[in-house]
């Protein structure tokens, strides 16, 4: 029986992903859930009031707690690699002592340290290192800017062949026709996004998204995340060079990424501090509405201001709202540089491919738990768009889980030869024309020596 699917091996260090999965999935729950803006449908456990507006302050905390943790890594790689030190200082002592007992043990240490010390200096550009995370950390600030704009615009899928085309250029990584086939069912994973922007068109909700205010925007959303998709796959595929070609750990990434972060986020907030949006009309929304939305006393808004949350929502609110702040900002910061650390290990141990479809395994297990929670209340829900988007999103996660499984090789197709480029395959291939030059060079060898014997009998017989 021909099977024309089969399964892979699964690589240990897919267990990456589960921890990214799974920490991600706690950060969420500090954010809370929810789905295009509809407060019926949407979950949050901590209430924390007029705090949730201030984004980019929590972002400081963020990265902040970012710092906290990498130091703590550091520090735990830093006490495993002082003992396994030791112990192979132990075991190359006793083995000096058996394997030269003329010596009596007496080596001087130069002699040991020629024989067994192996150089670890960090021999990476740190300034190329550095500007890369800082590139990171301004398209992740633009991403959050981005979204209050263009609801349902996230070309995040062009990742793939952005990947992919980087990975050519700078790894030689071949793309192969069962590739081929990945990015033609990614496609239409993209064509579900243009459908639900168009979704949010016809219902007329202006609250939601820019472009249902002004369509042609969408055209300048669409460019934009594209934009932005370049330069984060750029990001990731040059971090993995520097995780193949430098040595550097994921603890050092993720420490350099809270440093610069917290700077940057600071510096953005204290001018934003000072530079207000405008005042705030009733039942009129206007362009700076989709991100202007701290409010002060005197109704000025601002895209986030340190002076009113330090300040005028601490004063304004009360103790459960405060309580539930701090509490968020403990629990989420905590779990997103624990979530970042793992999804950097993705990179280092596996690909920058794993890091972009394990966020597709998390997303299709919470749209799939977010509708069996709220299945009554988006049934009985008159809004007909809502349901669409909803299909349309669950559609679109499963696609790029198909996608992650034939890309990655987890799922192998046997059939119309999307079998023949596998690793497995092309490794196999490699094998038999080894053992086969092996052949060859084993006969060569024969037909030398069996000539050069019946070259001495010949000599033999002349001198008879």
């Amino acid at each position: 029986m021909i099977k024309w699917i089969t399964c892979g091996e699964l690589n240990p260090n897919y267990k990456y992903i589960l921890y990214s999965i799974i920490f991600l999935g706690l950060y969420n729950i500090a954010t809370g859930f929810g789905y295009d803006g509809n407060k019926e449908l949407s979950t949050q456990f901590f209430k924390n009031g007029k705090f949730g507006y201030n984004y980019l302050i929590h972002e400081i905390f963020l990265y902040l707690v970012c710092i906290i943790v990498s130091c703590i890594l550091i520090l735990i790689e830093k006490k495993c690699i002082f003992e396994k030190k030791n112990d192979n200082n132990e075991i190359k002592e006793n083995n000096v002592v058996n394997i030269l007992p003329l010596t009596n043990g007496n080596l001087s240490e130069g002699s040991i340290s020629l024989l067994y010390t192996k150089t670890n200096e960090e021999k990476y550009s740190r300034i190329s290192v550095l500007f890369i995370i800082f590139i990171e950390i301004l398209v992740e600030q633009f991403n959050l800017i981005f979204v209050k704009f263009f609801t349902h615009i996230s070309f995040w899928m062009f990742e793939l062949y952005f990947t992919a085309y980087l990975c050519l250029k700078m790894f030689h990584i071949e793309i192969y026709k069962h590739h081929h086939l990945a990015f033609g069912i990614n496609l239409i994973s993209i064509f579900s996004v243009l459908f639900r922007a168009i979704l949010t068109i016809l219902e007329g909700n202006e609250e939601k998204a820019l472009y249902v205010k002004y369509w042609w925007f969408i055209i300048i959303g669409s460019i934009l995340s594209l934009i932005y998709t370049f330069f984060i796959s750029y990001v990731f595929v040059y971090l993995k060079k520097s995780f193949n070609e430098n040595f550097i750990p994921s603890s050092k990434i993720l420490l350099f990424y809270g440093i610069i972060g917290f700077f940057v986020t600071l510096c953005l907030c204290i001018i934003f501090t000072f530079t207000p949006c405008g005042k705030k009309i009733e039942n009129i929304h206007e362009i700076k509405d989709y991100v202007c939305k701290v409010v002060n006393n005197e109704n000025q808004t601002y895209i986030d201001n340190l002076k009113v949350y330090f300040k005028e929502n601490w004063e304004n609110s009360d103790y459960d709202t405060k309580r539930d702040e701090i509490l968020t900002n403990i629990f989420q910061s905590f779990s997103f540089a624990i979530y970042k650390y793992w999804s950097y290990k993705i990179i280092e141990c596996l690909n920058p491919f794993h890091r972009i479809f394990s966020g597709s395994f998390y997303y299709i297990l919470q749209q799939t738990i977010f509708f069996i929670v709220n299945s009554n209340k988006i049934i009985n829900n008159e809004d007909i768009y809502l349901k669409y988007k909803i299909l349309l999103d669950l559609l679109e996660d499963f696609l790029n889980v198909l996608t992650f499984l034939i890309y990655t090789e987890i799922i192998e197709l046997n059939f119309c030869k999307f079998n023949y480029n596998l690793r497995k395959n092309i490794t196999l291939r490699g094998i038999i024309n080894d053992s086969s030059l092996y052949d060859l060079d084993a006969i060569s060898v024969n037909s030398e020596n069996g000539e050069e014997e019946n070259q001495k009998d010949d000599e033999i017989k002349v001198l008879d």
